[in-house]
């Protein structure tokens, strides 16, 4: 035992220490006499490991297989290490049977428990990369949902339109719509759904088919509100609701009716630049009640004035230090705009928002749509 031990000695390594670099050439073996430490699997993901306790030993692979080390090594604690050398090892460990049967068993368990734990990781990263796809495929379909071009221009000559959704990452449920109804009337929605993800999504898609077939009837907007909310309400299951705002409106007069379900309140712009919100209730949330009463305002947009409605993901977005971006923040960016074209508008709000939040990961949907009457 002696001669084992007189070329050996200690080591003391501290929390966070590596002990061994990966690639590099290695030709000693380490036992750990006390403490912990860590076997890296992989340089890009610290959560996978392996834990080596006090009485095991690292170095052993690359000294048997005369290879450079395949992982790094890292002290988990404050530990005592006893260093072997390579020479010795070969000497003294290995030509003794059951020390050498033992040092086998040990590594080809952790062997086992490394293969385990990549197999792992593969399969995660296999599932992430089918569900990024699956993601990708959902992000399509809604956006093929919502129109990005408006055939009712067309039909009057003041009539300015311009629609824009920034979706986050995972698929939310954001939504608008606008068509017209006959020569004299259009309709508009634009709506946020409750939750994340694919249900989400789903529920969208479902609100916006029943707000189409809604709009082209004789309804109210009132009435449409109703109706939709009601069908909604039907086979769901995950008690998702939505807020909105639908409306009529005839580009001629610039007479509008509004029916609001929970949604926040349309923004306008007139010719001169002043910006105030429209006074509306909020009204019931849609999907939830029945027979729900959701609040409506009749307003007339004068020439050269703009409507803008959003939904959170605008007054929701957060600066690094958690404060909302506002209302009061979105009135202020409306009012410096220059000129009321839709574009115009739209363009400055998103680009403020974007430069409030520094460009963070969005957590929700980012919708906007403004209407003018042009002069």
């Amino acid at each position: 035992m002696l001669r084992v031990l007189a070329p050996c000695r200690l080591m003391t390594v501290e929390p966070d220490a590596v002990i061994l670099q990966r690639g590099e050439i290695n030709d000693a073996l380490y036992v750990i006499l006390d403490g912990a430490l860590r076997v890296l699997l992989d340089a890009s993901d610290p959560e996978l490991f392996i834990p080596i306790e006090a009485g095991q030993c690292v170095g052993d692979m690359s000294i048997l297989e005369k290879s450079p080390v395949s992982a790094q090594v890292i002290a988990e604690q404050k530990s005592t290490l006893l260093i072997l050398p390579e020479e010795h090892f070969w000497r003294y460990v290995m030509t003794v049977p059951m020390v050498a049967r033992n040092l086998m068993r040990a590594l080809s368990a952790r062997v086992r428990k490394q293969d385990a734990q990549l197999l792992a990781k593969r399969e995660q990263e296999m599932k992430l990369r089918q569900y990024e796809r699956e993601l990708g495929t959902a992000r399509q379909i809604q956006a093929s949902v919502l129109p990005t071009v408006f055939p009712c221009l067309a039909q009057w000559p003041t009539l300015r339109v311009k629609a824009r959704m920034e979706p986050a990452r995972e698929v939310g449920g954001d939504l608008y719509d606008l068509f017209a109804l006959d020569e004299e009337r259009m309709f508009f929605v634009i709506g946020d759904v409750s939750g994340k993800g694919a249900p989400a999504a789903l529920f969208m898609m479902r609100a916006v088919t029943l707000f189409r077939t809604a709009a082209r009837t004789h309804m109210t907007p009132m009435q449409m509100m109703q109706w939709v909310s009601d069908q909604l309400r039907k086979q769901n299951a995950a008690y998702l609701f939505i807020t909105a705002i639908c409306g009529v409106y005839y580009p001629r007069s610039g007479a509008m009716e509004l029916a609001n379900a929970g949604h926040l309140s349309p923004l306008l712009k007139d010719a001169d630049g002043d910006v105030r919100y429209v006074e509306m209730e909020p009204g019931s949330l849609a999907g939830i009640l029945p027979n729900a009463e959701f609040s409506t305002v009749r307003l007339t947009l004068k020439p050269g004035e703009t409507m803008a409605l959003y939904t959170d993901g605008v007054t929701e977005g957060m600066d690094p230090e958690g404060a909302l971006f506002g209302e009061e923040h979105l009135q202020r960016t409306a009012r410096i705009t220059e000129g009321n074209a839709p574009e115009a508008l739209l363009e400055r709000i998103y680009g403020e928002l974007a430069d409030y939040t520094q460009f963070a990961v969005q957590t929700d949907d980012i919708t906007m749509v403004a209407i003018q009457r042009a002069e």
